[in-house]
């Protein structure tokens, strides 16, 4: 079930990605930052990037492979549309990492 969701969302031009399961019997598909959908190979299920009205995460899933490649394809949609978090985009160089060499320049 999880290469015909992919299938199905490259037909909407929806990036996929393989995601680590969360647990042995399911595997997990990235689709965008914050947007993973999950199947067990009979649904498939993810968190929207919409909250409720209480402001909590709202988890939703589908049967079909078509209604849930429709509705990821209007959540990736939804994500893009968002600003990723700055901490994401800033690199830090790791405490222990030599600082870069430039040989055969003068300074």
């Amino acid at each position: 079930m999880a290469e015909q969701l992919r299938a199905e969302l490259a037909r909407r031009n929806v990036p996929t990605w393989d995601a680590p399961p969360v647990r042995p019997d399911e595997v997990a598909i990235s689709v965008w930052y914050g947007l993973v959908a999950y199947t067990d190979g009979g649904r498939v299920w993810w968190k929207r990037p919409h909250r409720s009205m209480r402001g909590r995460p709202l988890l939703t899933y589908a049967q079909t492979l078509t209604g849930a490649a429709d509705r990821l394809a209007a959540d990736y949609a939804a994500a893009r549309a968002r600003p990723i978090p700055e901490r994401l985009w800033q690199v830090r160089p790791h405490p222990r990492a030599a600082a870069p060499r430039h040989e055969g320049l003068s300074g």
